[in-house]
């Protein structure tokens, strides 16, 4: 016992020397030339991918949330051949309560566990490993689409492209669920494609196609309603800046919904008939009982916001040094600052160049946070995690918050972000991976 306590230690230990080291080495460095940002994306991707391969590998099997539910939504596909049908609350012995949701993502990962099952012969273990570096690849996909949405955005301020990157690539709670089974992994993959779509968007071509992937997003989680919200909300803000008329607001919004509707409307047939509710989320999840509710509202954010920086483990019961509620601080103290300042900054981002953007964005992530009040509240789950689906907007929203502190007086500041961030997630990673070998 001794023994594992001090492996558990110097692993702890290790992930905070490592990233304190290269936080140290990367001043120094920049010291004597300075840093490129296409070195510090190097950076911050190598960290991420280096974190995720670790958690994917070394987690224990099933010690992520749901993670035995979801496969066996998998291996009930791959050997029945057929949908499953919920019969069961969270937390049954079954393992079953996760049969209510849409079926995309489970498709998707279903020939890595076919294959798995025939060139692993069922190992269990090295099954859940498989398919957790489809996580990672899905990752990659966000990485990838979050450089595309900047580039379009046209970012000029360094800290905050920076920033933004890495709460992408090195945000600790989504270090972990994106090296684990879960299907918010595909869910935020092609939300940050429609994200980009609608920052693209131009013609009732590029509505069309909104539509088809919200659609898909539905069948992969409904809270990819979020989406929908977003276009609509995009279209509306472009006829209140005079980009677009009034009409043509409309029938964006209109075709967008309508086609996300249609291809939604088989699942949510299936829903009624088989549950009598269009989500058939009261199926599989237990009410909770508050005392009032304020204090649900209360718990609720508090543990949204303390599991959106930093949670992992079976339960998001694992956490760390609570950086990231000291960061959301002040990020909203440097937004309000900015609001009301003299020189108003925030009114210049929010009537610039993509000012409709800036607004949707913000009605989105605010309908986001609703969202997850309210499932918090009906079922006490309000996990931070379920904001990830709206990362990207809200990483530039907090780096924006932070610059108008005047982060840049802080010498080479984005320099210290990527330093920081390494070392939060390189930190977070020894100390849940330690836990998990004292625990499992």
């Amino acid at each position: 016992m001794n023994m594992s306590i001090t492996w558990v230690a110097l692993i702890i230990v290790l992930g905070g020397l490592v990233g304190g080291l290269l936080w140290l080495g990367l001043i120094a460095a920049d010291r004597s030339a300075p840093i490129s940002f296409r070195r510090l994306v190097v950076v911050m991707v190598a960290v991420g991918i280096a974190c995720r391969i670790a958690f994917a590998l070394f987690t224990p099997t099933f010690f992520a949330p749901d993670e035995r539910a979801h496969l066996r939504y998998m291996a009930y596909l791959y050997e029945k051949r057929s949908l499953p049908v919920q019969t069961s609350q969270t937390d049954a012995p079954t393992n079953d309560w996760e049969y209510y949701q849409p079926p995309l993502y489970y498709l998707a990962a279903t020939p890595i566990y076919a294959l798995s099952q025939w060139l692993l012969h069922g190992d269990e273990d090295l099954t859940v490993r498989a398919i957790r570096l489809f996580s990672v690849a899905l990752w990659c996909v966000t990485v990838m689409m979050a450089f595309k949405v900047l580039e379009h955005l046209q970012v000029v301020d360094v800290f905050v492209e920076t920033f933004a990157v890495g709460m992408v690539c090195l945000l600790p709670s989504f270090t972990f669920l994106s090296s684990v089974i879960n299907n918010d992994n595909l869910l935020i993959a092609l939300g940050n494609v429609i994200l980009y779509l609608l920052i693209k968007w131009k013609d009732a071509r590029g509505s069309v196609w909104l539509g088809i992937l919200v659609g898909l997003a539905l069948w992969v989680k409904l809270t990819a309603v979020i989406y929908i919200v977003a276009a609509v909300t995009l279209f509306v803000a472009r006829w209140i800046t005079k980009s677009v008329s009034w009409s043509s607001a409309i029938l964006q919004s209109v075709v967008t919904a309508a086609i996300a509707s249609v291809l939604w409307s088989p699942w949510a047939a299936r829903n009624l008939n088989l549950y009598g509710d269009l989500t058939a989320e009261k199926v599989a999840n237990i009410p909770v009982q508050w005392p009032s509710w304020v204090g649900a509202v209360g718990t609720t954010l508090s543990y949204m916001l303390t599991s959106f920086w930093a949670a992992s483990g079976k339960g998001n019961n694992v956490g760390c040094l609570p950086f990231g509620a000291g960061l959301t601080a002040l990020a909203i103290i440097g937004l309000v600052y900015g609001l009301f300042s003299k020189n108003k900054p925030v009114y210049h981002f929010l009537t610039g160049t993509y000012a409709d953007l800036a607004i949707a964005s913000l009605v989105t992530v605010i309908a986001n946070i609703l969202l997850v009040v309210r499932f918090g509240w009906l079922y006490g789950q309000g996990q931070g995690r379920f904001l990830f689906p709206v990362l990207i907007p809200i990483s530039v929203f907090i780096a924006v918050g932070l610059r108008l502190l005047e982060a840049d007086r802080l010498n080479r500041a984005h320099v210290h972000a990527v330093g920081f961030l390494s070392a939060y997630a390189l930190s977070f990673t020894g100390f849940s991976l330690g836990l998990f070998m004292l625990v499992r």
